[in-house]
């Protein structure tokens, strides 16, 4: 019996202490999620790194950090270990992993070194920003934040004008962009879909 492909995708919520581990098999365009699970990256009952660091002197809050980053660090690599097993168990056959960044202040200032890594690693990642792709990443999926600041100089036009901010209806994002960057896919040996192309908005070479 010829194994079921599985592409395999793990994501982190850095606030939670916690990983999400999201399996999905199938079509790039239409994928079939096959396993959701958490991983814990901090012991039972342990506080997060930063805030368990606040009350300490700087080179006590340092070395408490780096601790618990490398817990963190040795946690996911069991828990993802733990989910390449049961997925063999189950008939599926894992060929690859990506990274998904979450929009985040700290993602974002830190948006060049992310970027280098996830080469280093050939990790194909994707992000919530556009600035990421910019930076080196591979792609991006977002609401289009120059619209953003655009409607928020509508909103602030009404105010002045004299309408009152509760009687401004609140809205939601409206343009979205995807942005790829077929000079990281190159350089990881990655083939972006046609099809995928033809939807991007922007295609940095």
């Amino acid at each position: 019996m010829t194994p079921r492909v599985a592409r395999v995708a793990f994501g982190f919520k850095t606030r939670t202490g916690r990983a999400i581990l999201i399996a999905v098999a199938g079509d790039v365009l239409e994928p079939r999620f096959i396993e959701r699970s958490q991983i814990r990256l901090l012991p039972e009952g342990a506080w997060a790194p930063y805030h368990a660091a606040e009350a300490l002197e700087p080179a006590a809050a340092r070395e408490s950090v780096e601790h618990s980053i490398a817990t963190a660090h040795r946690l996911a690599a069991d828990g993802i270990r733990d989910a390449v097993r049961r997925l063999a168990a189950a008939g599926h056959m894992p060929c690859g992993c990506a990274v998904l960044v979450v929009s985040d202040p700290l993602f974002y200032v830190h948006r060049t070194r992310i970027a280098d890594l996830a080469a280093k690693a050939r990790l194909p990642a994707m992000y919530g920003l556009r600035g990421h792709v910019d930076a080196g990443g591979l792609l991006a999926y977002a609401a289009n934040y120059a619209d953003l600041y655009r409607r928020g100089a509508l909103y602030v036009a009404k105010i002045l004008k004299g309408a009152k901010p509760a009687d401004l209806p609140v809205e939601q994002p409206t343009r979205f962009e995807l942005v790829i960057n077929a000079k990281t896919a190159k350089a990881l040996g990655r083939t972006i879909p046609y099809s995928v192309l033809l939807r991007a908005d922007e295609v940095i070479q």
